[in-house]
Parts: structure tokens; sequence; C-alpha cells
């Protein structure tokens, strides 16, 4: 729940590739009214039973987020390990739409790898987003990389950053 002018309204909550919804499940646990969406059937199923497992109330839609309409603006919009798997050609695509559904004063936020699971860094877009916000006007109230080890599955280490920007 927000609070604003004493009144209280239901925080909006988007996840944009949230996979077997997770994200989405612990937002909807705080009381948010919570979305997500992604590319893999399989994943919203398993997203959907997990809801129903937890008990909460979530909206889960199969579809490519660049391509598949959801209603109204959001206060949060988020992006969990997505932008890095997306080609560079429509990362900035990806990053407007997630804008666009964005209301005003609400928050985008983004966290991607920075380093592929060999080890090589990664290029394109997100290299530039902080400033790709700053152009269109938004606030960039927090950008951080981090280095979480070794990766599991190849042993190379894996770089990852968030991108937290605010709508004017």
């Amino acid at each position: 729940m927000l609070r604003k002018g004493g009144k209280s309204k239901t925080l909006r909550y988007l996840d944009l590739g949230c996979g077997e919804g997770l994200d989405v499940i612990l937002m909807a646990k705080k009381g948010a009214e919570a979305v997500g969406i992604d590319f893999s059937e399989v994943a919203i199923k398993r997203a959907r039973r997990f809801a129903r497992k937890e008990r909460v109330e979530a909206a889960f839609v199969h579809g490519n987020p660049l391509r598949k309409k959801i209603d109204g603006r959001f206060d949060i919009v988020a992006s969990r390990f997505v932008l890095h798997t997306i080609r560079n050609v429509y990362q900035k695509r990806f990053v407007e739409t997630m804008m666009a559904y964005t209301k005003e004063g609400g928050f985008n936020v983004l966290v991607y790898h920075t380093t592929y699971a060999n080890g090589k860094l990664i290029e394109g877009f997100q290299l530039n987003l902080e400033s790709f916000y700053l152009k269109k006007g938004w606030g960039v109230r927090a950008s951080k990389e981090e280095f979480s080890g070794k990766g599991f599955t190849h042993g190379k280490p894996l770089h990852w950053k968030y991108v937290i920007a605010q709508r004017p």
C-alpha cells in the first residue's frame, strides 16, 4: 500500500520477463496489484500454479512483452535478468516499453548481467542505460555494478548491474 495525503492506494507492480513469478508473488503478498508477463508458456503456467499454492492473487500473462498489451500504468515496472538476453536491436524498445507502462513518479527497476557465462563482457544498449534515462528526463535514483562470485555451472565470474530510474 502507498500512502498519499493520508489516503492509501494499492501499489501497482508489473514484471516484464517474470519467469516463474517469484517477484510478482512476493509483491502480491505485500498487498500490491501484481502482474507478470513472460515469453515462456511453461513459466507462466508454473507461476500461476505457484500463486495458487501461495494463496495470492496475481495476474500472469503469456506473451512477448514487446507485443502483448497490458492495461494501465504501474508504480513499479521491473525486469530482472532479462535485458541482457534480448538482442541488442530490441533492448532500447524493451526499456521504452517499461517506461510507457510507468506512472508519473513511478519507477523502473532493471537488473541484468554485465558478463556472459564465458566471462566475456556484454556489449550493447545497457552500457548506456543511465544516460538514456537522463536524456528522456527521468531521474536515475540508483545504479551499481555487483559481483556475485563464480557461476555454479561454468565457474566464470558473474557480474551484474541494477538501475533504478524514476519517471518525472
